[in-house]
């Protein structure tokens, strides 16, 4: 996600805290390492995860960076 731009909120940017929880809607991602946040049915970390497929999530708070000319 931040190679297209968007910065997720997070505390730990290590699974730890939860606190980047979201829902996948459709996609596919995969973790180098396993969370230890809790993480339900049809959820995932992004701060921890990488997109395997295009992805449609709903509940990530997030930022948009702005490229400078």
């Amino acid at each position: 996600m931040e190679q297209q731009g968007l910065v997720v909120e997070s505390q730990c940017r290590s699974g730890d805290c939860g606190t980047c929880r979201c829902t996948l809607v459709s996609g596919e991602v995969e973790y180098q390492s396993f969370p230890l946040a809790f993480i339900g049915p049809n959820e995932i970390l992004p701060c921890v995860c990488k997109a395997k497929t295009d992805l449609v999530i709903e509940g990530l708070q997030f930022q948009t960076l702005v490229k400078k000319a």
